[in-house]
Formats: C-alpha cells, sequence, structure tokens
C-alpha cells in the first residue's frame, strides 16, 4: 500500500454540494463540504494517479453516510492496488484516506453535476477530478 501525505504546493481542492435531500444522509447534514485532496500523481513513478468521482463516491459513502450508505452509492468495488490519498474536510477539521482502487456508482436517483455538467457527459464514474472543481449530488427522488 503506497501512502501520499498533503504538500501544500500540490492540494486539490473541491467544493462539493449536497441537494435534494442527500445532505440528510451525510454526517453532519453539511450542505457543503470543502475537500482538499494529496496529489493525484505519485513520487518516484512515471504514471499519474488520477481521482475520479467513482472513487469520490466510495470514500463519501465509506466516511461520510450516515444509517444508510446505499440511498448514496452502490457498494464499492476494488482493484488490485491500493493507492491511497489523504483527504482533509474542513467543516469536519479531520483528514480521512481516499483509496483510489475503490470506486462506487451513483445510487439509481441521484444526479451528480461537475461544475454544472452532468458527469455521465463526461465519463460517469471514471470522470477524473481536478483542482477547483464544484460537485453537485442532488437527490431526484421524491416520496408521496
Amino acid at each position: 500500500m503506497l501512502l501520499l501525505y498533503l504538500h501544500p504546493m500540490h492540494i486539490m481542492n473541491l467544493t462539493i454540494e449536497f441537494g435534494g435531500g442527500v445532505d440528510t444522509f451525510i454526517v453532519g447534514n453539511h450542505r457543503y463540504l470543502h475537500l482538499q485532496i494529496s496529489p493525484s500523481y505519485t513520487p518516484n513513478r512515471d504514471a499519474s494517479i488520477d481521482i475520479t468521482i467513482g472513487n469520490l463516491l466510495a470514500f463519501l459513502r465509506e466516511n461520510l453516510a450516515s444509517s444508510q450508505p446505499n440511498l448514496l452509492a452502490a457498494s464499492p468495488t476494488y482493484s488490485s492496488k491500493s493507492i491511497k490519498f489523504g483527504v482533509q474536510i474542513t467543516e469536519l477539521g479531520k483528514i480521512f484516506d481516499l483509496d483510489a482502487s475503490v470506486a462506487s456508482k451513483a445510487t439509481p436517483g441521484i444526479i451528480i453535476l461537475v461544475n454544472e455538467t452532468d458527469y455521465e457527459l463526461l465519463g460517469g464514474v471514471n470522470c477524473k477530478l481536478v483542482h477547483g472543481q464544484n460537485i453537485a449530488i442532488i437527490g431526484t427522488l421524491h416520496g408521496g
């Protein structure tokens, strides 16, 4: 397992917005979260490591979903090599691990927008995240 540490010169900042009731099943009922993720490359390696929407969904499901994680994302799938990134969440004042070898798909009824564009148009769960993006995770199912 390779663990990457945060370096102030190479931090990827993301803003996550939860809407349509999704915030009610995120720990602390936060409507917005600001994430600082360690570099998307590994020292002493030629190939870069990208973090995708699928990795982010698995991270949110495993670390921040409250009692019903299946409302946010499906059970994660795992690839062979575990590569960890540090994730600091401003609102929670904690650092978590994000494993780039773990990915999930959004649950039906969840729309994900990356900078106001449907993530399915950007590659779905394989959509690569980059510094400064705004990701909206919106529930579309309503009871009644």
